[in-house]
């Protein structure tokens, strides 16, 4: 008869409930939360970049002058609800702004059905044109994650939606996109306002996180963006319906100025 070989601490081992808990050293790392330096001002673009490797271009243009942080709105019911909350951008000389109804003929011309999402101070006059149209829906959403999972849906259905949010919202929303839109290759094009652009200017006098982590999220979570500055890059939005399809990945048109 074999026998079992007896391990060498077996005289020392004590009786059940008895023995003592070994301490084992911690394998993690300690490490610091506190950054080292300041983080660098993200380079300013000029429109177009489909690759998330690719770093942003710098613009030789004069920064924009500073724009005011855009509040966030909660869902509202009607049009009467959102003009209370938030009254309209007028343009002004100081106050860059982007034709609402340049952006409106582009949905129009890719037979744009339905916009979803949640109003701010930079598309609010786009969405009240919106809601005047004849043929492209308004639907508000407590959530800007919410939009992601209707439009989804939408597109499953038949109809042509496009998300308009803010880029709190969009950063706020990374898991319903990437549970619906993303992972479903769904062609799904985005006007994402650019809360703090203006203050990545040199010299200006705070910089908003909101802005500067825009970019890089883009970047990481793999989605194609270009950037509209002005009128004259309403052909952006065009070019993201063109990209959105080839790719059957959601893209994002970044708003940089408030609509008007």
């Amino acid at each position: 008869m074999s026998v079992a070989a007896t391990p060498a601490n077996s005289s020392a081992r004590s009786t059940p409930g008895s023995r003592k808990p070994e301490a084992r050293a911690s394998k993690r790392t300690a490490f610091s939360t506190t950054p080292t330096s300041s983080p660098e001002p993200i380079p300013r673009k000029t429109a177009l970049d489909w690759s998330p490797s690719t770093n942003p271009s710098a613009r030789t243009t004069p920064a924009l002058p500073r724009l005011a942080a855009p509040l966030s709105l909660s869902a509202a019911s009607s049009r009467k609800a959102i003009r209370a909350a938030s009254p309209p951008v007028r343009s002004s000389p100081s106050s860059p702004v982007i034709s609402a109804a340049k952006i409106i003929a582009a949905l129009e011309r890719h037979d744009i059905t339905h916009v979803l999402g949640v109003p701010d101070n930079g598309s609010c006059v786009l969405y009240e044109r919106l809601w005047d149209h004849d043929t492209i829906e308004v639907i508000l959403t407590s959530r800007e994650g919410e939009a992601y999972g209707l439009a989804s849906g939408l597109y499953l259905g038949g109809a042509h939606p496009l998300v308009l949010i803010q880029n709190t919202g969009f950063l706020e929303a990374g898991d319903a996109l990437r549970g619906t839109a993303y992972n479903m290759g769904i062609p799904l094009v985005m006007l994402v306002g650019y809360r703090g652009y203006a203050t990545m200017a040199p010299g200006a006098p705070r910089v908003d996180t909101a802005a500067t982590f825009f970019e890089p999220t883009l970047k990481a979570w793999n989605i194609p963006y270009t950037a509209m500055h002005t009128d004259d890059d309403s052909g952006q939005i065009d070019a993201a319906f063109a990209k959105a399809q080839e790719t059957s990945l959601p893209t994002a048109v970044l708003l940089v100025a408030e609509t008007a």
